[in-house]
């Protein structure tokens, strides 16, 4: 998958090696989110809200310092509740997201908080890779939010992001939100720039897959 791939890419410049028994080298370098995230739909242009409007996603995208990050907004012909449940199904994502998602471990649940333990295997040359991410899905809330699990060492130096999903009145289909931002030192711009477009890009298809095939059943 091409998110990974450039996640590797990015990946090659860490000095980290990852460790459930250290803490990771600061809480956070990337803004995090402390409540309900920011609703970027709120803010689309009448053009981008036709485009989203005729079924097209809409993408934007933001470099920060040492990463790159992205929002796509789109429809899903499914009910909230199972789009919620595919989103929630963190073991059957190294099914839907690609190969180099070797292993999924959700090591520790506190309430509306789950922590989850993501394993690469980006092959000979760069080896296998592994990051410690605490998400917090509050329920019925209608998003959710992550960030690292600081009190771990991750391979990736920070990641923050959010999910949103809203119901259209009167129809059958919800609008999907899905930000991510990725914070990596010392790595060029352009490879900074291609993560998070690549990242939502893949969010689109396996969500919007999976969450369409659960429909009748």
């Amino acid at each position: 998958m091409r998110s990974l791939f450039i996640i590797s890419l990015l990946l090659s410049f860490q000095a980290f090696a990852a460790d459930p028994s250290k803490p990771h080298p600061h809480k956070g370098s990337l803004p995090h989110y402390d409540g309900a995230p920011p609703d970027p739909e709120a803010h689309l242009t009448p053009a981008q809200a036709q485009t989203l409007a005729s079924g097209k996603a809409i993408y934007t995208t933001a470099q920060s310092e040492g990463g790159g990050g992205a929002v796509a907004i789109f429809k899903v012909a499914a009910p909230s509740k199972m789009i919620w449940r595919v989103i929630n199904n963190f073991p059957k994502y190294p099914e839907w997201i690609g190969s180099q998602l070797e292993r999924i471990n959700v090591y520790k649940r506190d309430g509306d908080k789950i922590f989850v333990e993501f394993d690469l295997n980006l092959g000979w040359l760069l080896g296998n890779w592994t990051y410690y991410v605490e998400h917090y899905y509050p329920a019925g809330k209608g998003w959710g939010t992550w960030k690292l699990d600081y009190n771990r060492l991750s391979d990736l130096d920070d990641s923050v992001g959010f999910w949103r999903v809203r119901e259209i009145p009167n129809s059958s289909e919800c609008v999907v939100t899905y930000s991510v931002n990725i914070s990596v030192s010392s790595v060029p711009s352009a490879v900074s720039n291609m993560i998070g477009s690549s990242s939502v890009e893949e969010a689109i298809k396996w969500v919007k897959e999976q969450s369409e095939a659960l429909v009748g059943k």
